[in-house]
């Protein structure tokens, strides 16, 4: 079934499969689909389905979406300067798990993060043998 751009959105029957409707957006199929019903007692569907509020991604910012790794970027400001400054620098564990956190989160920056956190734990490691 070819589609042409004066149909309006809808389901419609599925070009791929008869026993399926599936939603033209008035451009193209998308992936919405759903078992044909027919006869008097089915309504058509009104729209494509919407997941729920709760269930539809949230678009972040770069601080939303790079939230964890920009705390490992804060903490090994914060760690190094210290070291540099006072000659104390914060074991490095802290780092390690939140660029854990990060790279299961999917965030952008995940990759920078921990090389940081793993360079603020060598040089933990490396101040501890010192004493």
């Amino acid at each position: 079934m070819g589609m042409t751009m004066m149909t309006g959105p809808g389901w419609y029957a599925d070009p791929a499969d008869v026993s399926m409707v599936r939603w033209w957006d008035g451009v193209r199929w998308t992936q919405h689909a759903q078992p044909a019903v027919y006869g008097a007692q089915a309504l058509p569907p009104v729209g494509p389905p919407v997941p729920p509020e709760s269930q539809q991604p949230a678009e972040l910012n770069f601080y939303g979406a790079n939230l964890v790794s920009l705390i490992i970027v804060a903490f090994a400001v914060i760690s190094l300067g210290s070291y540099y400054l006072n000659g104390v620098l914060f074991i490095g564990f802290l780092p390690l798990g939140l660029a854990y956190w990060a790279a299961r989160r999917g965030e952008p920056l995940r990759v920078p993060a921990g090389i940081l956190a793993l360079v603020v734990f060598g040089l933990s490691l490396y101040y501890v043998r010192q004493f």
